[in-house]
């Protein structure tokens, strides 16, 4: 869920999803570049995983990959959540 910033504000704009079992080596899962459906103020929108895996993740981050909407190396979110199976 994007935060109340209004449009072209701190909104995530490009991004990798990754995950790990160890917290030391990540595996890009996913990845957005100039995504433009999260440049608005609370907007929730479900992104499908692009690369499907048969490895089991204990941990997910995501990460920026360049400049929020409003050109800065910042990144504001209201919710992440993931869903799938707990391992």
């Amino acid at each position: 869920i994007s935060y109340d910033g209004g449009k072209n504000g701190r909104h995530p704009k490009s991004w990798v999803i990754q995950g790990s079992n160890d917290n030391k080596n990540w595996e890009k899962i996913s990845e957005e570049v100039d995504c433009p459906y999260l440049n608005k103020s609370y907007t929730t929108y479900t992104f499908d995983i692009k690369k499907q895996s048969n490895q089991d993740f204990k941990f997910i981050r995501m990460l920026s990959t360049g400049p929020s909407w409003d050109n800065r190396n910042s990144f504001a979110i209201c919710a992440f959540e993931i869903y799938g199976e707990l391992i």
